[in-house]
This record gives structure tokens, sequence and C-alpha cells, in this order.
């Protein structure tokens, strides 16, 4: 018997993050070798296309230059979606504008938006304007941005 083990998002869906959509699908026990990556490859394609069904994932990423993280930032989003091209929507917004910034609540640079929430959870500021965001932890690294997303 073939057994694959299906790992959700780490957070068993309580972290808000809406749906928690299965992020891993792994081959167990004796049926771990490469002979069965044809099924793991299947697996992916299944899950994909049954997620293509419904709206896509919209990212967005709010930024301003000459703030030194949103590179790295733009860098490491684009790693994470990194072969989910088909069911995610990534954009790009450079802010440039105070008036910009207060129109789209932005809550400094650089801000990652998945499906228009903060990836933090971090609420929309009343007035804003062009600054650096500091995040607490420093920058999610790839893998907690990846779990954020899927």
């Amino acid at each position: 018997m073939l057994i694959a083990m299906l790992t959700k998002h780490g957070c068993n869906g309580f972290c808000g993050v809406k749906p928690p959509w299965v992020m891993r699908i792994s081959l167990v026990g004796e049926y771990s070798d490469w002979k069965y990556s044809g099924l793991m490859t299947k697996l992916r394609y299944n899950f994909i296309n049954e997620r293509k069904m419904k709206d896509k994932i919209i990212i967005e990423i709010q930024y301003f230059h000459g703030c030194p993280n949103s590179e790295e930032m733009i860098k490491r989003v684009k790693e994470a979606i990194l072969g989910f091209e088909d069911i995610v929507e990534y954009n790009e917004l450079l802010v440039e504008t105070n008036e910009l910034a207060n129109k789209i609540k932005f809550r400094g640079s650089p801000t990652v938006l998945i499906n228009g929430e903060d990836i933090e959870g971090r609420e929309e500021p009343e007035s804003a304007s062009l600054n650096c965001r500091v995040y607490e932890n420093g920058l999610p690294e790839v893998e907690e941005i990846h779990k954020r997303i899927f």
C-alpha cells in the first residue's frame, strides 16, 4: 500500500491565513523512494488544478525606492511563490507620494499583502506617509512567507 502524507499549513488553520491550503505532500515509509516521484508530481498537479478553479491568491508588495529592505523582500516573496505562478497573481506597487500612501493606507516599505491582508496582520493606519517599515523579528524568511501565503 502506498501512503502519502498531506501536511497542512503549520498553524492548523487558526492563524488567520484563509484557507489553510495543503503545503507539502510527502511519501512516507518504504515508499519514499525516487521511483514514486511521478506520483508526487501528479499529486501536486492535481492540487494546483483544484486550486485554479477557485480564485487566485493575490500578492501585492507595496514599497518605495530608498528603503533598504524593499529589494530583499521582493526577492524573498518571488522565491516563496516560485512554482505556484499559475495560482498566484503577483503585483508590485511603487508608492512615490504621500497622497498615494494615504489613499492605500500604506503601512510602510516594504509591505506584503496577501489577498488584501497584511502578512503580519498589521492594521491600516489612519494616516500614512512614506516610511520604511520595521519588522519586529526582521524580514520574514522565504519559508515563513511561503507558509503565510499557502
